[in-house]
């Protein structure tokens, strides 16, 4: 059921394979929400019925304190040589994660995306968890990524590590890491406020010998 749903992320209403049963929180788009609705009830035995009033109430806007996803790198040297270094994908005040979904935009002219990998924290409670995408546009600058989780236990909840991005320098200048499109949904399927923490890279010019480079990454 879970996977069902999962394998039409990302389809819009009018998309070939558009199949508006998967639709469960209808908007026309196949996203984490409807993906959650499954697996937050995963291993449940429910009517129809039962099935229709969850996903109604999946409708109802989120309560409570936000959660904040943000991007932070250690890097204290970071050459325009081709070689990769890693971004962390952070949350922070989540209750029982259950999944997310955001888009980050970016100038493909001074960095590219290469992969993503899910860290351990989001299944350190026992849930399995799984990756949606990543779908890498290095043309427009454009990365578009999920997870959503499933399982008996309860999804984590605090602050920890979602994901590493792998990201190559590729040329001189500065690039805002801009997060749009953000959802978080716990375990059972509700939806919680989510504000994504933009950044900023800076690349300079390959030193020479004489000179130190240090490329900055800082949140803002």
């Amino acid at each position: 059921d879970i996977m069902q749903v999962a394998a039409a992320w990302g389809l819009h209403a009018g998309d070939p394979g558009w199949n508006p049963a998967l639709d469960l929180v209808p908007d026309g788009v196949i996203d984490i929400a409807d993906i959650m609705q499954v697996a937050g009830h995963w291993g449940d035995r429910c009517s129809a019925g039962a099935a229709k009033r969850s996903a109604a109430a999946q409708a109802a806007p989120p309560t409570g304190a936000p959660a904040v996803l943000s991007l932070s790198s250690e890097i204290s040297r970071w050459p325009l040589d081709g070689q990769s270094h890693e971004l962390r994908l952070q949350i922070e005040n989540v209750r029982t994660l259950g999944g997310f979904e955001f888009t980050l935009n970016f100038n493909p002219q001074v960095v590219r995306v290469l992969d993503v990998e899910l860290s351990d924290w989001p299944g350190a409670n026992g849930r399995t968890v799984t990756l949606l995408g990543p779908e890498i546009d290095n043309e427009s600058g454009r990365l578009h990524l999920g997870a959503f989780s499933y399982g008996a236990a309860t999804g984590v909840s605090g602050s920890g590590p979602l994901a590493i991005l792998r990201v190559q320098a590729v040329g001189i200048g500065t690039t805002s890491l801009t997060m749009s499109d953000l959802q978080l949904i716990d375990d059972r399927g509700q939806p919680q406020a989510v504000l994504g923490q933009n950044a900023q890279v800076n690349i300079e010019p390959m030193p020479d010998a004489n000179h130190l480079y240090l490329p900055t990454v800082f949140r803002f």
